[in-house]
């Protein structure tokens, strides 16, 4: 599985990772990382994932962005730095 190889590389690099095993809407999802303290949502959709792909989801501007998988980390890195995704305007 995909999501749980790159939960432990973000692990491995000192994130905090939550990964979600129970069925539910995404609205849900999102809500309950929210109410974690996450900054950020993987989501990790078929056409992102048979693309190599995932798509970021930035909680504090609602704006998302996707990335390669296999950059994941440093472009983590770089969204934190640039202060997260900038909202659509």
């Amino acid at each position: 599985n995909v999501a749980l190889q790159d939960a432990a590389r973000l692990r491995q690099a000192g994130y905090s990772v939550s990964y979600g095993l129970s069925e539910q809407g995404f609205g849900k999802q999102f809500r309950t990382a929210g109410k974690s303290g996450a900054d950020f949502v993987l989501i990790y959709g078929e056409e992102e994932i048979s693309a190599g792909k995932v798509k970021v989801k930035d909680l504090a501007s609602g704006a998302e962005q996707i990335i390669d998988s296999n950059v994941l980390l440093e472009q983590l890195v770089a969204i934190e730095e640039a202060g997260g995704i900038a909202g659509q305007s």
